[in-house]
């Protein structure tokens, strides 16, 4: 084969190893594809090797893992991103891909098995529309049986005051405050 076939190759290969590498996938992929890129990296006979194309937005995601990686004492995976970044194994981009013009061709969207992809960790993911109406359904109820539980005793208990009244529209601001930011 070529050097620009091969590189072409692996150029591809290491494009397609990239996109586990980052997020929403789990951490177990995400190390998995940390190893892969080395190992594709480290195999390639064409010199000079091709690099681990990373666009800067991806760079704090990266930053995140080795810390996520530190802490967890996963020190393989550190020192395995660190050799990358020694030896120059990453190009750093503006673009994730490269951009070609006057070029008409189908963007091509790899499916993902969902199986791979970690739980919802944003609040607009987790705290929906319809979730706060329910839950101000729910609390709007509780304080009714609240008040007919109570209705007989002169003096209201305050250990009954255990739910705050603003709770929905504070997660609701708290979700918007977040979606802002």
């Amino acid at each position: 084969m070529a050097t620009r076939q091969k590189r072409l190759f692996a150029r591809l290969v290491l494009d397609a190893a990239y996109s586990f590498f980052l997020p929403p996938f789990s951490f177990q992929i995400r190390v998995g594809a940390l190893y892969l890129l080395y190992s594709l990296y480290e195999c390639q006979s064409a010199a000079p090797r091709a690099q681990v194309r990373v666009a800067l937005k991806d760079w704090e995601d990266i930053q995140a893992f080795e810390r996520d990686a530190g802490e967890a004492q996963h020190l393989d995976v550190v020192y395995i991103l660190r050799q990358l970044m020694r030896q120059k194994g990453f190009h750093f981009a503006a673009m994730p891909t490269l951009l070609s013009y006057n070029k008409k061709r189908k963007a091509q969207r790899s499916q993902r098995c969902e199986g791979f992809m970690e739980a919802p960790s944003r609040p607009q993911e987790l705290v929906s529309a319809e979730l706060l109406e329910e839950l101000s359904h729910v609390h709007g109820l509780y304080d009714k049986l609240k008040v007919s539980a109570f209705a007989s005793v002169e003096r209201p208990v305050s250990s009954v005051q255990l739910s705050r009244n603003d709770l929905v529209p504070r997660l609701h601001a708290t979700m918007l405050d977040y979606h802002q930011w």
